[in-house]
């Protein structure tokens, strides 16, 4: 077999995932020593290098101050799960909420290495042996703006002093930035724990209540039970109550007039009905008021007209307490009733009759006064 057709035979094994920089070799393993493993292993990586490398515009300008090789990869074959999820975005400084309301650019990340035109040579751009560094060495002499003298200050001091305090600056607007995003993020916390109780002072302890997308149901609040302080007797005596108040309660629940409709009555109902029975009870009242009118006549009513609804007025009859009643009480009570009777009738038959052109008795004209009185009223 020729070199072609190995090399075929060889990429035919090999499958490469450049999204996830993985490379699959399925040719066996077995009875292959630790140096061939190696060495096979070297080989697989240097395919994987070059099918990287073919991945690379070769029509780009090059551009020394970026890296080597920079491409960009293509999409991944296999999606593998994640062992911790995706981070959250993280809070934007001031600074950074500055720079997007005006819509300036993202601070671009600068490289570490600087030319250093004293030294002729490339430099860290911070920290030991860096540029401002080799700077400050090289300066020996600092231009006075200030117009002080010499014997007062002294220039080099006063740098030193202003580079401190700019740090100090940068430290402290890093400490407010930190408590910024500590406060956001306890205002969230407290808003929830606001909504939650919100939710439980309603009568359906928030079972009705919109939910957000992403807010979880509630968790059920369990009584904690001391385990050191349980007792058999107290619990119970505790199970007996409740028994006892969930009967009574089923109890009152039967002998309670069901609503057929099943809903509770809306408020316009409940206005009329108590509308109804303010007028019967002003009915009722008008009604006493018309029967205390009539009998209050020398007739007792007996003469007056009656409305078509107006029944006629019962008679009222004395109630007797049989605790308090006596058969002498009672007999000495007759025989003055039949002695006033008697007087009565004796007045009547000597009493000489009343002619058509006399003059009636005051207790009759005072009747007829009442009935013209009550046949205006009711005009």
């Amino acid at each position: 077999m020729n070199e072609a057709g190995l090399k075929k035979e060889e990429e035919a094994h090999m499958l490469y995932d450049l999204g996830n920089l993985m490379m699959v070799d399925t040719h066996s393993f077995d009875g292959l020593d630790d140096s061939e493993v190696l060495s096979r292993a070297n080989k697989n990586f240097e395919g994987m290098l070059q099918a990287l490398i073919s991945l690379k515009d070769k029509s780009e300008a090059k551009d020394f101050d970026s890296p080597i090789l920079e491409v960009a990869l293509p999409p991944k074959m296999l999606e593998f799960p994640r062992q911790k999820p995706i981070p959250k975005p993280k809070p934007l400084t001031k600074w950074e909420k500055f720079r997007v309301s005006k819509g300036l650019r993202p601070h671009q990340k600068k490289p570490r290495l600087v030319y250093d035109e004293i030294t002729k040579s490339w430099v860290p751009r911070f920290g030991f042996k860096s540029k401002k560094h080799i700077e400050d060495a090289a300066t020996g002499i600092v231009e006075d703006t200030t117009g002080i003298p010499l014997s007062e200050r002294d220039p080099f001091d006063e740098r030193v002093k202003q580079k401190k305090l700019r740090i100090e600056k940068q430290k402290l607007r890093e400490v407010k930035n930190r408590l910024a995003i500590v406060k956001s993020e306890k205002a969230k916390e407290e808003i929830g724990e606001a909504l939650k109780i919100a939710q439980r002072s309603t009568a359906s302890m928030g079972k009705f209540d919109k939910k957000a997308k992403s807010e979880k149901p509630p968790k059920p609040q369990k009584e904690k039970i001391d385990a050191s302080k349980w007792n058999v007797k107290d619990e119970k005596k505790r199970s007996l109550e409740i028994l006892s108040i969930i009967g009574k309660r089923e109890a009152a629940e039967t002998t309670k007039t069901p609503n057929l409709k099943g809903e509770r009555k809306s408020k316009r109902d409940r206005k009329d009905k108590k509308d109804r029975k303010g007028k019967k009870k002003a009915k009722e009242e008008i009604g006493e008021a018309l029967k205390i009118a009539q009998r209050s006549t020398a007739s007792m009513g007996k003469f007056d007209k009656k409305a078509k609804s107006e029944k006629p007025p019962k008679p009222q009859k004395e109630k007797i307490d049989a605790s308090k009643w006596n058969v002498k009480d009672e007999k000495k009570r007759s025989l003055e009733i039949l002695s006033i009777i008697g007087k009565r009738e004796a007045a009547e038959t000597t009493k000489t009759p009343n002619l058509k052109g006399e003059r009636k008795s005051k207790r009759d004209r005072k009747d007829k006064k009442d009935r013209k009185g009550k046949k205006k009223l009711k005009q």
